[in-house]
């Protein structure tokens, strides 16, 4: 089959985000380079719809003050002392350019299993970024480690939105939402070892902002979750805290706290005065000087007792760096544009559906709220691999709240033997597998019409061993191949459970615990979705998962109609080509 463009570039965009997601916390050219790739394939989906690309039912408040944010920097730009200047790639270009990944990241995420995906990407991201920071920093005896991200400032923010995401992992698999077998006892290590390794990374940065971040972004997925994981997070910032301040007050993190409450530090001190020297700034420039045009006017204002360290690009503070650069109208919309963002979390929250997006969503808030509290001490906006990040995060949870209120798409759950397949009694063995005639015509219409076309199987031979799962593979292998070759058409996915009936699975039809499983990696409506099969078991499996179904009277299902009693499905046809006619018909209603 032929594939379009705007199917290659969702591929493209896909993939890049994926790679965007392994380098996010150590290696900033390949971000730059998968972002550039995502922004490409983001691009050419978006030329063949236009603006039927963007669904309005998907936006809300926050979107509405991103948009006014990025519109109103650039026209504060043209009130700056030097408008080409703030114009330019340095300046608002890259800032337009790296908010980009918002959209991007919020309009390519569609289903929950590429969210469940890019999450783990991000733990191993986040594991080889601490590790390397950590291996750098003590084999180069750096005073304070910066790792792949550079500057330690930019490492200890990198590493709180790692523990923000690793954060919300381990407290979604603890809950009783996850589901089961959620995670493995490789996944919990691999968990364990990121956040212990992120942790000895933020330490090791010596960036006081983001201890006090830290602490902040603890207390705040308690407060969310009360759950004894985050309890413990909590817990473990506030022993980090002490053994600073009472077991090692000479050492890197000692010093590190210390600083916080010295009003005489350095650092702290020439904070003060650049913040001073701010206000001077905001004062005599009310609409702003333009962006990236601090140092051209710092000197003028700047406190004789400040630490000079030559031109000052920022003043360590994203508020009045922000006032001082755009405006006092630029201020007033970024204090929307945070209020905004919580104002949708809390709404978005109360009504979520239960499940991983919710935890997914935390997340999100998590990281928005790293920002704005490391923003009181640091010019975190201007953090150029913080902040693509930061948007990259933002918009995966806002894409995880988006799915969560949009109509999702709609399924046709397929049985396999008897359906699909010509029926014989636990086919074991590729050669013995066969079409049932207008089988794969049927699948094709249902790809044609927009369907989600998924097989739900039992397959109790692995559990009663009969076959392995390396057969089941190589069965499966084959009736993807002959679908595509009779009619071009193709499966979206294929479940099965290979438990015996003795072992009392939540998974094995008719329990809809293959349904909801397709539901929560999908995002499917269920309300519109069908469950196609020859028994009886079908129908009931149908019926507690939420959807409509049919009897076809291929393989058993002659026999089974007779069987049926009171269980009645939503109609009865003589093969699966039939079946899917009613479908679309249906659908077109």
């Amino acid at each position: 089959m032929r594939r379009s463009v705007s199917d290659i570039s969702l591929k493209v965009t896909e993939y890049s985000l994926y790679g965007f997601a392994f380098c996010a916390f150590w290696a900033w050219s390949p971000m730059q380079i998968f972002f550039a790739l995502a922004l490409t394939g983001f691009i050419f989906q978006i030329i063949p719809k236009g603006r039927k690309f963007f669904r309005p039912e998907r936006y809300n408040l926050f979107d509405a003050a991103f948009l006014a944010f990025l519109f109103g920097s650039f026209v504060s730009c043209l009130f700056g002392i030097d408008p080409a200047k703030s114009l330019g790639q340095h300046a608002f270009v890259k800032t337009a350019g790296w908010m980009l990944m918002y959209v991007v990241a919020r309009e390519s995420f569609g289903v929950e299993k590429q969210l469940k995906r890019t999450v783990w990407i991000l733990v191993w991201s986040a594991l080889i970024g601490a590790l390397y920071a950590v291996i750098r920093g003590v084999l180069r005896g750096e005073d304070r480690f910066g790792g792949g991200l550079g500057h330690p400032i930019h490492l200890g923010i990198g590493m709180n939105f790692a523990i923000a995401v690793i954060g919300i992992l381990i407290l979604y698999a603890v809950s009783s939402e996850a589901r089961k077998g959620f995670m493995t006892a490789g996944k919990w290590i691999l968990s364990g070892l990121s956040l212990a390794a992120c942790f000895a990374a933020l330490i090791g940065s010596h960036a006081s902002s983001g201890l006090i971040a830290l602490f902040a972004l603890a207390i705040f997925l308690a407060l969310l979750s009360r759950k004894w994981v985050a309890y413990a997070l909590v817990a473990a910032v506030l022993v980090i805290f002490a053994t600073g301040i009472f077991l090692a007050p000479s050492g890197r993190l000692g010093k590190s706290i210390s600083k916080m409450s010295d009003m005489k530090h350095q650092s702290v001190h020439e904070r003060l005065c650049m913040w001073e020297s701010a206000l001077k700034i905001i004062k005599d420039h009310p609409l702003g000087i333009g962006i990236d045009n601090m140092s051209a006017v710092y000197e003028n204002y700047m406190i004789p007792e400040a630490v000079e360290r030559g031109p000052k690009a920022h003043v360590h503070n994203n508020f009045l760096q922000i006032a001082a650069e755009r405006g006092l109208p630029m201020l007033a919309l970024f204090i929307f544009f945070i209020a905004a963002f919580y104002y949708v979390f809390l709404k978005g929250l109360v009504k979520f559906k239960e499940g991983f997006a919710k935890y997914l969503f935390m997340g999100s808030a998590g990281v928005f709220t790293v920002l704005i509290v490391t923003g009181f001490f640091e010019y975190s906006w201007g953090a150029s691999q913080a902040m693509l990040n930061f948007w990259f995060l933002t918009g995966m949870g806002m894409a995880a709240l988006s799915n969560n209120y949009s109509r999702g798409k709609a399924a046709v759950f397929l049985d396999r033997d008897g359906t699909v397949n010509v029926e014989k009694e636990y086919l074991s063995d590729p050669e013995s597998l066969f079409l049932v005639e207008g089988a794969a015509e049927g699948i094709k219409l249902l790809n044609d019409a927009g369907f989600a076309v998924i097989i739900t199987t039992n397959q109790s031979g692995i559990g009663r061993g009969m076959f392995t799962e390396l057969t089941l593979r190589a069965i499966h292998k084959k009736l993807l191949r002959l679908i595509k070759q009779k009619s071009g058409g193709s499966l979206d996915a294929i479940y099965f459970c290979k438990h015996s009936p003795e072992e009392n699975c939540d998974c094995r039809k008719p329990l809809p615990g293959m349904i909801k499983q397709a539901q929560e990696e999908f995002g499917l409506d269920l309300s519109r979705s069908y469950v196609v099969g020859d028994k009886k078991a079908d129908i009931e499996f149908g019926k507690n998962g939420g959807t409509s179904s049919i009897l076809v009277l291929t393989g058993y299902g002659a026999e089974e109609k007779r069987k049926l009693g009171l269980l009645q499905p939503d109609f009865i046809a003589n093969d699966l080509l039939d079946a899917a006619g009613y479908i679309v018909k249906q659908g077109s209603k």
